[in-house]
């Protein structure tokens, strides 16, 4: 006899990666992170992409976008190992700062993939 409570439990609801992506709870930004050296799939939350990404103007979100990458490969190489990091955002245009929690860990397969996030979101 198991001693697992849920191994034969029917599984009622599931939340994909994807599924985050296509809802827009997550933003998809493998494409500019690539160019920084990530290996790994990118998306930052709806959080982050409000408070630190979105701007009217195109170029400056992808200053943005741009900026906090680099600032994410910083503490990436340069931090404790690990599958989180929490550091500091300063946004270039605004000197505000946001606090951001980088997280490495399985997708939707067992691939890693990797989160910026708000720390609520954490």
């Amino acid at each position: 006899m198991s001693t697992d409570p849920f191994e034969n439990a029917e599984i009622i609801h599931s939340y994909s990666r994807a599924h985050a992506i296509a809802d827009g709870v997550l933003i998809d930004i493998t494409e500019h992170a690539q160019r920084f050296g990530f290996a790994y799939p990118v998306a930052v939350t709806r959080a982050v992409w409000i408070g630190v990404i979105r701007e009217t103007s195109g170029a400056a979100q992808e200053l943005n976008i741009r900026m906090l990458l680099n600032e994410a490969v910083d503490q990436a190489r340069t931090g404790p190992r690990g599958d989180r990091r929490a550091f500091t955002y300063t946004k270039p245009a605004t000197g505000e700062t946001f606090p951001i929690v980088m997280r490495c860990g399985p997708g939707d397969t067992p691939e890693p993939v990797i989160t910026l996030m708000d720390p609520l979101d954490d």
